[in-house]
């Protein structure tokens, strides 16, 4: 029986493929050539987080709308039953995203998810750009995920993992069952089973039988 329950956030709890993206659509705020340069190795991390929340500030961002935007971002068809079925079941969900942690906070308020590993912006004021605290890099999930497997003493073959993104292929390698959403290429060949769907419901056979 499978006891923890690691999920990717955007994209699979939530529609939007990125809640970065999901709030620079929302206020009008075009990031994309800071997001071409880094993949290109002109910008590094810090900086293109720097330039992207500078940005955003300039587009009216704030703490407020950020929590809005968190509050009534749409979610994924089936996430209440694929929570409630979680339950019944005695697991412990967990989110390891690269996504804003607010979106994470919003969604623990309404469902039973015991812990959630997400990027966190600080803001300082009104007027300055907010720190963001990278909790969760690109290539962090796996090390996040085993951190948690060992505080919580379950194992591998105990885990799933969740995902629909390059970015997760390294949570399903510390997993027992990982399970490719709406995945791109490179997560489904990393993933064990794959759902191409638009309700996340449609994972529990996978897992239940």
């Amino acid at each position: 029986m499978f006891k923890l329950f690691l999920f990717d956030m955007d994209g699979v709890f939530l529609q939007h493929k990125s809640s970065w993206q999901y709030c620079q659509e929302a206020i009008g705020c075009d990031c994309e050539h800071f997001y071409d340069e880094f993949e290109k190795d002109v910008l590094n991390g810090k900086d293109l987080t720097e330039l992207v929340l500078g940005k955003m500030m300039r587009h009216g961002f704030s703490q407020t709308k950020l929590r809005e935007l968190a509050h009534n971002a749409p979610q994924m068809r089936g996430v209440g039953k694929v929570m409630e079925t979680i339950r019944r079941n005695h697991g412990s969900v967990v989110i390891i995203s690269g996504g804003i942690g607010a979106f994470a906070e919003e969604l623990s308020k309404q469902y039973p998810i015991g812990r959630y590993v997400c990027n966190e912006l600080h803001f300082n004021g009104h007027d300055r750009p907010p720190i963001c605290e990278i909790r969760v890099g690109h290539h962090g999930k796996g090390v996040v995920a085993k951190a948690i497997m060992e505080a919580m003493g379950i194992a591998k073959e105990e885990t799933v993992a969740v995902g629909d993104y390059c970015n997760d292929c390294s949570m399903f390698a510390e997993a027992g069952l990982s399970i490719a959403f709406n995945g791109d290429d490179e997560t489904k060949a990393a993933a064990d089973r794959c759902i191409d769907s638009d309700d996340l419901a449609d994972i529990l056979p996978v897992i239940y039988g």
